[in-house]
């Protein structure tokens, strides 16, 4: 089977789910996991379905997670470089502090009409 994914990033402190994350870490990320999974469930007759999950706050998903390190180990095999599961996961988390720096730095622009060149 093919794979195909959709991938979110849930915010860690949004009104609903800072309660759950603030007792299991990834309750979000978890939670955003088993809603694609419903949403999608029709995919899976045809197709491998990974929902893609983590958090602003950098926390994955559990099957998330899982999916990176096959996805790391698949290109380690290839490169032989046995760190490509580290890097693959450093790269997506600096793909969300770019994200969440760009998000602050809009609510500050909206908030004080602050301008940035």
């Amino acid at each position: 089977k093919c794979l195909c994914w959709d991938a979110t990033c849930v915010d860690t402190f949004a009104e609903t789910h800072v309660n759950s994350s603030a007792v299991t870490p990834g309750a979000a990320a978890n939670a955003a996991e088993d809603g694609k999974r419903r949403k999608y469930a029709a995919l899976t007759v045809r197709f491998r379905f990974e929902p893609v999950a983590l958090e602003t706050a950098g926390v994955f998903g559990k099957t998330t997670e899982v999916l990176l390190k096959e996805i790391g180990r698949r290109m380690s095999e290839v490169t032989g470089d046995c760190r490509e599961t580290y890097w693959l996961e450093q790269r997506i988390g600096l793909a969300v502090q770019r994200g969440n720096a760009l998000s602050i730095l809009a609510a500050v622009r909206d908030r004080h009409g602050v301008g940035w060149s």
